[in-house]
């Protein structure tokens, strides 16, 4: 390793600040206790099971969220064009 390095040339990181957001939830007690538990068991942090159970949902429940807003979206053109 050097001594000294020259970070003159550096560029800030452009993924900083993409990857995550923050954000407030309200969730039952026993949820917290449970997510608690799975994350003592596997020795990570809480966020990470909270993160990773959140991420496999919505990637099994994809092509229902897409019929479904597809859905939305065709009756909402049909009702526009419903004459009163």
């Amino acid at each position: 390793m050097k001594a000294e390095y020259d970070f003159s040339n550096a560029k800030p990181n452009p993924f900083n600040g993409r990857l995550h957001t923050e954000m407030i939830l309200h969730v039952d007690n026993y949820i917290v206790k449970r997510f608690e538990q799975i994350a003592a068991e596997h020795g990570v942090p809480v966020q990470r099971v909270i993160n990773s159970i959140l991420n496999d949902y919505t990637l099994r429940e994809r092509s229902r969220w897409l019929d479904y807003i597809g859905q939305k979206k065709r009756y909402r053109i049909k009702k526009q064009f419903v004459r009163r």
